[in-house]
């Protein structure tokens, strides 16, 4: 819940898990039929956010007040180190306060954040110029497209 107060979100809009491998997510993607799986595998690792069915395994403030569950698997090697050290996902904060651009930088990231977390993971950002493009899985609709790079 603390995430969600520095960030200024709603618990009823959910949040992004991020993970290192699809193999992570196994809870989440057990009612996911082959076609839907092998979608996820083309796309992942990378900047590409899943709204996936939920499988009543998230809890409420993860999944908010929806019927899926926001999922990436994460090309940055900051986050894939994590992941790995915590043995599953985590969530995304996105360097970003709810309706606020992204920060980009370190430099920006402990300017905006800094008296609020308890610590900063020094390095890069991973280079997008902006959000993950979301995309729900079930009906193929892209919900955010992808940031110009």
């Amino acid at each position: 819940m603390r995430v969600l107060r520095i960030k200024r979100r709603s618990v009823k809009q959910g949040l992004i898990l991020v993970a290192r491998s699809i193999d992570q997510f196994a809870p989440y993607l057990a009612g996911l039929n082959r076609d839907q799986i092998q979608r996820l595998n083309q796309s992942w690792p990378g900047p590409v956010t899943f709204l996936v069915p939920d499988q009543a395994v998230s809890p409420a403030f993860i999944r908010g007040d929806h019927t899926t569950i926001a999922l990436r698997v994460s090309a940055h090697p900051v986050v894939q180190s994590l992941c790995q050290m915590l043995g599953g996902p985590l969530v995304s904060t996105s360097a970003n306060r709810s309706g606020e651009p992204a920060a980009l930088t370190e430099a920006e990231v402990v300017e905006q954040f800094a008296s609020e977390v308890d610590f900063i993971v020094p390095g890069s950002l991973g280079g997008q110029n902006g959000p993950s493009e979301i995309i729900d899985l079930a009906t193929g609709q892209v919900l955010r497209p992808q940031a110009a790079r």
